[in-house]
């Protein structure tokens, strides 16, 4: 069976991980560790492992969420504004105040229009578009068919 990215430990590892997170990162404290390997799971360790002191933590939005964390999210995970990283990713939108959340709009905005969209050094980290085709009567048999859609997936969800 294959695992979702950072979900390769065992069902009981969840304290395990949590401690080898804060081990090879103790900067983080144990509530922040333990958020970060329920949400991202070991993918967490490579998410942190730059982080030597306060500092490589980044900017705080507010509840727990950094600049490191944020960058993770725009690099590996395409977020591209505040609703994406606070709704669809992290859920941490229920927690951010509107002021937390224009200062986080504010962050991403100036990433992405600064040309930050993939790791800079890593050719296996670009994304790579996946043609779909599918046929008019899989869609409304009366309408034909238009040209293929094109979907751009993660690495990690793409087979080799």
């Amino acid at each position: 069976t294959a695992h979702l990215p950072g979900g390769d430990f065992p069902t009981d590892g969840h304290n395990r991980e949590i401690d080898g997170l804060l081990a090879a990162c103790p900067v983080l404290g144990r509530p922040l560790a333990a958020r970060l390997v329920r949400t991202y799971g070991t993918c967490a360790r490579a998410m942190t492992a730059d982080i030597r002191d306060r500092r490589g933590l980044g900017p705080s939005f507010g509840a727990g969420l950094h600049g490191f964390e944020v960058d993770y999210l725009i690099d590996r995970e395409w977020a591209r504004s505040a609703a994406d990283v606070l709704w669809r990713r992290t859920r941490l939108g229920l927690c951010l105040t509107d002021s937390e959340a224009g200062k986080l709009e504010e962050y991403i905005q100036a990433k992405v229009s600064a040309g930050r969209l993939s790791a800079p050094d890593s050719k296996d980290n670009q994304p790579q578009v996946v043609r779909l085709e599918l046929s008019a009567s899989a869609l409304d048999s009366r309408k034909p068919a238009e040209e293929p859609a094109q979907v751009t997936l993660p690495r990690e969800v793409q087979k080799p």
